[in-house]
């Protein structure tokens, strides 16, 4: 068979399994497989933008012949900023480009994922920009040990591998906010089920924990509020927590009672400290989450006895 047939059967293949396969994970390591059988690489990534081109998130990722980093970064999935990043530099001229990641640290030697890729001996990477209806959406990436060596006919081949990848993209992603929408309307009603038909405090607020637990996994759940007249402290109203050796255990009542004597008062003081935190939603994770850590004795607590590396308010 000719190279120019094995390549139209792989994009058969391709345009097969985007069209069939719904789940997202299967789909992805279906095309990461294909692509290896011809292009050599140890990780295939695929980094996506939004409309403005100003943040990016990691989609998918896919180690071939490496073990990989245990565990993932705790924001793989939240968009952050392209600005600072060694993105910005690949939207200057978006083009398959082939980068030596020691010549980017150069620039960016505080960029955390090209950190990891180094640490495991991956050195190189091909860039190839995702486009969907004229529009840059991405970057598939493929991070190699050695120097990659591409003729003009693979990259026209990756180029028309990536347009579809693209396609698989927006309809995984489509694919996701229906389930999301649907999963809301489902935690909607199970939690106004809950306050309608729970009165008792405790069984109440452990129903609601449990929902949420079905979309946001946690280890540590809890209501404080803010009595009138005391401005500056918050009391627990509702806590649960899981076993630190069962992270996956049920949801345990914490004893609002279990902080007594001089330790009810330190600790009494350590959540004053953090009252500003309280006032407003935010989610810290890694390097945030280490400066509350080092700025706020109760984050200490946390950070050391439980192992706590994220927390949403």
């Amino acid at each position: 068979m000719s190279a120019a047939a094995t390549d139209d059967v792989l994009l058969l293949h391709l345009n097969e399994a985007i069209a069939t396969i719904r789940d997202k994970e299967e789909l992805f390591q279906i095309i990461a497989r294909k692509l290896r059988l011809i292009f050599p690489f140890e990780m295939m990534g695929i980094s996506i933008f939004d409309e403005q081109l100003l943040n990016k998130r990691l989609f998918f990722k896919n180690y071939t012949t490496l073990n990989p980093p245990d565990p993932p970064p705790a924001n793989i999935a939240i968009f952050t900023p392209i600005a600072g990043s060694p993105v910005e530099l690949l939207l200057e001229n978006p083009r398959i480009q082939h980068i030596e990641l020691r010549e980017y640290m150069k620039q960016y030697a505080v960029f955390e994922p090209f950190q990891r890729l180094i640490g495991l001996g991956l050195q190189y990477m091909t860039m190839v920009p995702l486009w969907l209806n004229g529009h840059l959406t991405g970057y598939l990436i493929l991070a190699t040990m050695r120097p990659p060596t591409y003729s003009a006919a693979d990259e026209q081949l990756l180029e028309k591998i990536t347009s579809l990848i693209a396609v698989a993209v927006r309809n995984s992603l489509d694919f996701e906010e229906v389930a999301l929408r649907e999963q809301q309307r489902t935690l909607q009603l199970n939690i106004t089920n809950a306050l309608l038909s729970i009165k008792q405090r405790e069984p109440l607020f452990r129903a609601i924990a449990d929902e949420l637990g079905r979309v946001v996994p946690f280890d540590y759940f809890g209501i404080r509020v803010q009595r009138a007249g005391q401005r500056d402290s918050f009391e627990g109203f509702a806590e649960f927590a899981r076993p630190d050796n069962e992270p996956g255990g049920e949801l345990v009542a914490l004893d609002p009672n279990r902080h007594q004597g001089q330790q009810k008062e330190d600790v009494a003081a350590m959540y004053r400290q953090v009252g500003g935190l309280l006032q407003g939603p935010g989610l810290y994770t890694d390097a945030n989450f280490r400066q509350l850590a080092v700025r706020y004795p109760a984050m200490r607590y946390a950070y050391d006895e439980h192992r706590v590396r994220a927390m949403l308010v």
